[in-house]
C-alpha cells in the first residue's frame, strides 16, 4: 500500500515560512522591513504648541545609507509620476557634502544654522538647530519654483540618528518656515536610491513663529 507521508512533508516544506515558498521572496530587503501597502507608517501629530511633527514608524536602522525625504506640494497635486524624490543621498551627498552636513549638525548645538550649498550645479539649504528631542540636528531643504509642474520644498532627512526616538521611530520637524502652507506630504523612505515605500498625507500647514528652541 502507498504511502503519501514524503508527499505530505514535501508539501508541509514548500508552504513552511522557512521553506522554498519563502526563499523565492524579493531578497532585497529583510522580512522585517517589508511593509504592507495597507499600513501607514506615517502621522503628522500636533503638539501642545499647535506646532506639528511628522512621525515615522519603520525600522531605519537596519539599512545602510537610509534617509526621508519630504515633499510638499502647495499647488495642484499632479500626481507620483511628476512628484518624483531627490535621492539626495544617492546624488548629491558626495565629495564636501557630507562634511558641511556634520559642520553643521555640530554649530546647531549652540545656534541656528542656514547654510546655503551648491552640489552638482543644484541648489540647497542645509538647516541646523536643536530638535524637540534637544539634540542637535539637520535636514537639507530644496525649493522648486513657481513655474514647475510642482512648486513647493523637499527637506530631506539623511542624518537620522539626531531625530530618532529608537531604532524603528523618527521624530521629525520639518521647517517651519519652508512647511508653513497647507498642501499635500509626498514621504519617501529610501536606501541609498531605491525606494522602499511612499507614503501622501495632507499637511495643514505649519506656524512660522519662534515657539521651539532653534526654530
Amino acid at each position: 500500500m502507498p504511502t503519501y507521508f514524503p508527499l505530505l512533508m514535501t508539501a508541509v516544506w514548500l508552504t513552511w515560512p522557512g521553506g522554498s515558498a519563502a526563499a523565492e521572496a524579493p531578497p532585497s530587503d529583510p522580512p522585517a522591513t517589508r511593509r504592507s501597502e495597507s499600513v501607514s507608517c506615517v502621522s503628522v501629530v500636533q503638539r501642545r504648541d499647535g506646532d506639528r511633527v511628522l512621525v515615522v514608524s519603520y525600522p531605519w536602522k537596519l539599512h545602510l545609507r537610509p534617509s526621508v525625504e519630504v515633499r510638499l506640494v502647495t499647488g495642484k497635486d499632479p500626481g507620483p509620476a511628476v512628484v518624483r524624490p531627490l535621492f539626495f543621498v544617492k546624488q548629491y551627498m558626495k565629495g564636501e557634502v557630507p562634511a558641511i552636513l556634520y559642520r553643521c549638525e555640530d554649530k546647531a548645538a549652540s545656534r541656528r544654522v542656514r547654510e546655503s550649498v551648491k552640489a552638482e550645479g543644484d541648489d540647497f539649504e542645509v538647516v541646523g538647530r536643536l530638535n524637540r528631542l534637544e539634540r542637535p540636528a539637520v535636514c537639507v531643504v530644496h525649493r522648486f519654483p513657481e513655474d514647475q509642474p510642482a512648486p513647493g520644498v523637499t527637506a530631506v532627512f539623511c542624518l537620522l540618528s539626531p531625530w530618532a526616538i529608537n531604532e524603528r521611530l523618527l521624530h521629525l520637524d520639518l521647517p517651519q518656515g519652508d512647511f508653513a502652507k497647507p498642501g499635500t506630504l509626498y514621504v519617501w523612505f529610501l536606501r541609498d536610491d531605491a525606494v522602499l515605500w511612499r507614503e501622501v498625507v495632507q499637511w495643514p500647514g505649519q506656524g512660522s513663529g519662534e515657539t521651539t528652541k532653534g526654530k
